[in-house]
């Protein structure tokens, strides 16, 4: 019986045989002739595992029992050993038969350490919620310091402070810090995503289909220019001024660009701070800063000014 393939470290196709299969050895030879291959006798054909498997899956999505779960990690079918493997974080005898009880005993199971837990990673889109200590703002774009990659900008005002206990959280979950604000060209915090399970990457958040360009252009009135963010999403509309000096409770903020939207949902509400804008080429513009009054008018930060304040460029 077929017992599953797999290339050795060699690059040699080896094809296990359970039960030590003629006519199984037969048609394997017929059909490799001419080709390198090893034939393998195991002990379990495929189909015995899979049987395995599907019973340990339906076990272990009903089973309840908090020592079981904290301990069990996961577990595969392994082409190469003829086994399943099963890994717990501690394989001392009471938790084995633990295991063994509640979910499967079978000589098929090999039982190994694992080396940690299994962790959700997720990307840092442009435009997607994040929250500092203070607010609720929106990631703007991805950047480098030199060499090292993995920050993010956001909005200046969003952060009271800067350091390790500045943190800057996605859906509840802490994934770096704010090393660093400017606040007088420009609204903008650096932030190091240093949570391993977290990469910041060009995706628009609500334009899933497309990426944010690496390139940094200026605004130019009379263009229209696209916002994401958290709170209002995607909005767009034509640019006013790419000179705008406004007066903010954090002091006196100079060469903004200003978006009038007549009509429609509002440019940017609370929430959007920080949130990416960019062309109808979707190059890099800046990030959401304000909007004016109760008005339809957006205030946005030069990505030009915020990467001069940080010495940071796109990637």
């Amino acid at each position: 019986m077929f017992g599953s393939v797999y290339l050795d470290d060699d690059g040699i196709l080896v094809v296990n045989v359970a039960d030590d299969d003629p006519q199984l050895i037969k048609e394997v030879n017929e059909a490799l002739r001419g080709e390198k291959y090893h034939i393998k006798n195991v002990a379990y054909p495929w189909a015995s595992l899979e049987a395995i498997r599907d019973i340990m899956n339906a076990k272990l999505m009903q089973k309840k029992d908090d020592a079981l779960s904290d301990n069990f990690v996961g577990f595969y079918l392994d082409d190469r050993d003829n086994r399943i493997v099963v890994e717990l974080l501690d394989i001392g005898e009471k938790a084995l038969s633990l295991f063994k009880k509640c979910i499967m005993d079978s000589p098929a199971l090999v039982f190994r350490k694992a080396i940690g837990r299994c962790e959700f990673t997720a990307n840092v889109n442009c435009g997607s919620g994040m929250t500092s200590s203070s607010s609720g703002i929106s990631v703007g774009y991805r950047v480098k310091k030199s060499s090292t990659l993995n920050y993010i900008v956001t909005a200046g005002h969003g952060f009271s402070s800067t350091g390790t206990s500045a943190k800057a959280c996605i859906g509840g979950t802490e994934v770096g810090y704010c090393t660093a604000r400017a606040m007088s060209n420009c609204d903008a915090a650096l932030v190091a995503i240093q949570n391993p399970n977290y990469t910041a990457v060009n995706t628009l958040n609500y334009s899933t289909a497309y990426s944010l360009g690496t390139l940094v252009t200026a605004a130019t009135v009379g263009a229209t220019i696209t916002k994401e963010g958290v709170t209002t999403q995607i909005t767009s509309r034509t640019c006013t001024s790419t000179n705008f000096t406004g007066n903010f409770t954090t002091g006196t903020i100079t060469d903004l660009i200003l978006v009038e939207r007549p009509t429609g949902n509002p440019m940017a509400q609370p929430g959007d701070s920080g949130g990416v804008t960019y062309s109808t080429a979707r190059t890099t513009v800046g990030i959401t800063t304000a909007y004016l009054g109760t008005t339809n008018v957006g205030i946005f930060s030069k990505a030009s000014n915020i990467n001069s304040s940080f010495s940071t460029s796109r990637y």
